[in-house]
């Protein structure tokens, strides 16, 4: 493939990971509330490895989907203080870029997400099916080498991913990545969007480039708000998602109670105008304090988002360069000097 394209590629998919972590999203990491062990600091290193390890995948004659997200996922072990900060993200992030580059091969640059949805549909779930066993055992070497918290699918007949015997059944009997996550979706909203065609991320990115589009023609949220234009649609788009289905690894591990709980909290703060409400901040760290108090992280959701924000860049959704950039403020002065 294109080594432009590959690096371009690798270097969006970054971007849209430090979009993703650094935007103040309710119960997840951020610059003044790391969980556990995790800080920001290791999101932004995991965040950078992945775009290196996508851009090296897409560079390859013969890229190798489960090798690339194996050894990512061993690396980010090694590179993040707190262990596992990425692999829902990169679960849907290595396939996704690999989709995305091979249009953009054949296409050029992108400007419809609803292109990259049939291209979806028509190459890549059609390919992930096509895949041997082996794609299916790196994959599951490289999830369980983050020592994940929960399953892929127990409930429906699928993967115990601390079952060491798992590696010899895929083997055993051939399945493919595609029908592997397929045994987990019903309890697992990552499994559940690798095999529906990538639809909440698609949803995602159309939800951000409207709220990012909306935020360009009032420049004056971002400093009443003290967030980019970048991180009001992030945080925008989180609390839509929030608001419109249980997040699995919250149902999981919170229960039934916390994650209704959750969609409603959610819902209250979009119906009253989400980021265009007067006190929005006052209303998020409201929010976030009360998930932090019931030790609520919505990750599954956020996995999805990280996705969503790579497919708003790669189509122009977002722009890479920030509404009210320093170096257009630069510009400007420069230009009023001249004028005197």
């Amino acid at each position: 493939m294109d080594r432009s394209i590959s690096r371009n590629t690798g270097s969006l998919a970054a971007l849209a990971c430090l979009l993703e972590a650094t935007a103040p999203k309710v119960g997840n990491v951020s610059r003044l509330s790391p969980q556990h062990h995790t800080s920001l600091v290791d999101y932004c290193r995991s965040s950078v490895l992945m775009g290196e390890h996508i851009g090296l995948m897409l560079a390859s004659d013969e890229p190798k989907l489960g090798e690339a997200f194996r050894n990512y996922c061993k690396q980010m072990m090694i590179i993040s203080s707190g262990g596992n900060t990425h692999v829902g993200t990169a679960t849907l992030m290595f396939p996704l870029a690999y989709a995305v580059a091979d249009l953009r091969a054949k296409k050029g640059d992108l400007n419809d997400v609803d292109e990259v949805q049939e291209h979806i549909n028509n190459m890549l779930t059609p390919y992930l099916k096509e895949l041997g066993p082996s794609t299916t055992i790196e994959f599951a070497e490289g999830i369980r080498s983050v020592k994940p918290a929960g399953v892929v699918g127990v409930e429906d007949g699928g993967i115990d991913l601390h079952d060491d015997s798992i590696l010899e059944a895929i083997r055993q009997e051939n399945t493919n990545i595609h029908d592997w996550m397929a045994a987990g979706r019903s309890v697992n909203m990552v499994a559940d969007e690798f095999v529906n065609g990538f639809s909440r991320s698609v949803d995602s990115a159309k939800a951000l480039g409207m709220v990012y589009k909306i935020i360009g023609q009032r420049p004056e949220m971002i400093e009443s708000n003290n967030m980019s234009a970048e991180e009001l649609a992030v945080v925008q788009t989180h609390l839509a998602l929030l608001a419109s289905e249980h997040d699995t690894l919250v149902l999981g591990k919170n229960g039934e109670t916390t994650a209704n709980w959750l969609i409603m909290r959610a819902a209250q703060v979009v119906h009253m105008g989400g980021i265009f409400q007067p006190n929005f901040t006052s209303v998020l760290e409201r929010l976030d304090t009360e998930c932090r108090i019931r030790c609520v992280n919505p990750g599954a959701t956020a996995d999805i988002l990280g996705a969503g924000i790579f497919l708003a860049l790669v189509t122009g959704l977002m722009d890479p360069r920030p509404i009210g950039s320093y170096t257009e403020s630069c510009e400007n002065e420069h230009e009023k000097k001249e004028e005197a």
